[in-house]
C-alpha cells in the first residue's frame, strides 16, 4: 500500500478538512498520515485511510523535552517511510516577519522528499527576496499547483508550477430542495489585525451590514442561517456580536449552524438548502459557486478578489478592507449574475490539481 506524509491546516476550519478529506476520499487504497493533533483524530474518525500523528504525544513530548533532534528525527523517519510528502493548503505562502526561518522547512524538503504542493494561493507578500527564494524552493518539488492565476504567473517562469480551480470547486454534495432560506458565512475581524490585511477598524461596519441584511431578509419571510466555518478563528464570537443586537422578533427567523469538526453535512445540506450565500469566507464563495447558488462574496483578501477574476464573476463583491456605513448590495437586483456561468467546466477543471499526483498513486 502506497503512504503519504500528508501536511495541512488543522484546526479544525471547514475548507481545510475538506481538503483532507478530498484528497483521501480520492486515493480510498492509500495510507494517509496526518501531522497535526489529538483533536484531529475525532474529526477524521470515519476517514479509514487516515492516521492522525499526534505531534504533542505524551511520547513525542518526551523526545522533544531530551533534546529537540530527537522530536524531529521521529518525524522525519515517518516521511520516510512515505512514497511522498504532500502539503495541500491555501493560504500557506504569506511572508512573514520570519521568514527566512520559515523557509528553511520548505527548502529542506523540497530537496530531500518527493513533495507535491496542492491548492495553494501566494502572498500577500511584501519582498522580491522573498518570491525569489520561493521559486528557487518550487524548482526542487515534484509538482505545485496554484488554485488562481494571479499566483502562478508569480512564478510561471519555474517549470513545476501549474494552475486549476480551488480544489473544493469539485465538491460533492446530496442534492436537496431548496428553501426560502440565505445562508450567511461569518468572520471576526479582529482576529485579522496583523499582516497586509488589517480589518480590526471595520468591524462595527462589517456587523452592521450583515444585521441589515438579516432584517431585510427576514421581514421579507426568509430563514437566515449564519454559520462559523472555524471557531478557533472566533467565527462564532462574529455571531454572538450579532445575536446580542438582532430584535427579538428577528430572532426568531435565524438559524445557527457552526461546523464543529463533526458536522460537515449540516453545515454544507445548509447552503445546499438556502436560495442565496453570502460568503465572507473563502470557502463559503467557493461551496456556493460548487453548490450553483448565486452568491455575494464578501471578501477580505485578494484571494478571493483574485479568484473571482479568474472566473470571470459578472456579479458585485463588498470588500470589507474598503467597507464603509453605507455600503449595499441589492442581492434582489443582481441575483442572475452572482452565479458562475461554466461551473461545470470549472468543476472538471479543479480535478487538475491531482493531474501530477494521480501518476504516483493511481498508475
Amino acid at each position: 500500500m502506497r503512504k503519504i506524509f500528508l501536511y495541512a491546516y488543522d484546526r479544525i476550519n471547514l475548507g481545510d478538512d475538506l481538503f483532507i478529506r478530498t484528497i483521501c476520499n480520492r486515493y480510498p487504497n492509500v495510507k494517509f498520515y496526518l501531522w497535526s493533533k489529538k483533536y484531529n483524530e475525532k474529526v477524521f474518525d470515519d476517514v479509514k485511510n487516515l492516521k492522525v500523528l499526534d505531534k504533542n504525544s505524551k511520547y513525542l513530548t518526551f523526545l522533544y523535552k531530551i533534546h529537540l533532534s530527537f522530536y524531529l528525527g521521529y518525524k522525519s523517519r515517518m516521511e520516510k517511510r512515505c512514497d511522498a510528502i504532500v502539503y495541500i493548503g491555501g493560504s500557506i505562502f504569506i511572508e512573514y516577519d520570519n521568514w527566512k526561518q520559515i523557509l528553511t522547512w520548505w527548502d529542506y524538503e523540497a530537496l530531500n522528499r518527493k513533495f507535491y504542493i496542492l491548492g495553494a494561493n501566494f502572498g500577500p507578500y511584501k519582498t522580491e527576496e522573498y518570491r525569489n527564494k520561493l521559486a528557487s524552493i518550487f524548482n526542487n518539488v515534484q509538482d505545485i499547483c496554484f488554485r488562481d492565476k494571479y499566483s502562478y504567473n508569480l512564478f510561471s517562469d519555474v517549470k513545476k508550477v501549474r494552475y486549476a480551480p480551488d480544489i473544493l470547486f469539485n465538491y460533492q454534495c446530496k442534492t436537496t430542495e431548496t428553501k426560502k432560506q440565505i445562508f450567511i458565512s461569518v468572520i471576526d475581524c479582529l482576529s485579522r489585525e496583523s499582516g497586509l490585511d488589517k480589518l480590526c477598524d471595520k468591524e462595527e461596519n462589517y456587523i452592521n451590514l450583515l444585521l441589515k441584511y438579516i432584517g431585510i431578509y427576514v421581514n421579507k419571510g426568509y430563514t437566515v442561517v449564519l454559520s462559523s466555518f472555524c471557531k478557533i478563528e472566533n467565527d462564532e464570537k462574529t455571531i454572538n456580536k450579532i445575536l446580542d443586537r438582532i430584535d427579538s422578533n428577528l430572532k426568531r427567523s435565524v438559524k445557527i449552524v457552526n461546523y464543529n469538526g463533526e458536522n460537515t453535512d449540516d453545515v454544507v445540506s445548509a447552503m445546499a438548502e438556502s436560495e442565496f450565500v453570502i460568503a465572507s469566507r473563502f470557502h463559503g464563495t467557493v461551496l456556493g459557486f460548487a453548490l450553483d447558488k448565486p452568491v455575494l462574496p464578501i471578501v477580505y483578501s485578494d484571494k478571493t478578489i483574485n479568484i473571482l477574476k479568474d472566473l470571470s464573476f459578472k456579479g458585485r463583491y463588498i470588500d470589507i478592507r474598503k467597507i464603509n456605513s453605507e455600503l449595499y448590495v441589492e442581492l434582489d437586483n443582481n441575483y442572475d449574475f452572482q452565479r458562475i456561468a461554466d461551473i461545470q467546466q470549472i468543476r472538471k477543471d479543479s480535478e487538475k490539481h491531482f493531474e501530477k499526483l494521480d501518476k504516483l498513486l493511481l498508475e
